[in-house]
């Protein structure tokens, strides 16, 4: 349910907004905030990964729904809403909306295999 309300929140706002997720915005060049997610997603695809590669989709699993509850949801959104609510369309809030977009896409890709 957590997973779907980020998405949720993601598609409200995206829908207000209409970023150009498509327009390249280095991850060097991203608020400190965006750099850990980015950084915390590396690692997740890391341990999902060698789980999977070991066939412990059960340990993979919890470390997706540990990653999108925890850092995800309770930390990322929660800490950055603020950033999608502003009125003006700048370059801190088209980084906040491609730093969750591309996480969302990097957490189903991971759930592929599990996920029906």
């Amino acid at each position: 349910m957590t997973l779907w309300n980020t998405y949720s929140f993601l598609v409200l706002y995206a829908n207000l907004d209409q970023p150009d997720l498509q327009q390249d915005v280095p991850v060097s060049e991203r608020p400190e905030i965006d750099r850990w997610l980015v950084s915390k997603v590396n690692v997740l695809i890391r341990d999902v990964t060698e789980r999977l590669e070991a066939y412990d989709p059960t340990s993979a699993s919890r470390a997706i729904r540990d990653f999108v509850v925890n850092d995800l949801s309770n930390w990322y959104v929660r800490r950055n809403r603020r950033r999608f609510w502003k009125s003006e369309n700048d370059g801190d809030k088209l980084s906040a909306y491609k730093t969750l977009y591309e996480t969302m896409v990097i957490v189903a890709k991971l759930m592929a295999p599990m996920a029906p």
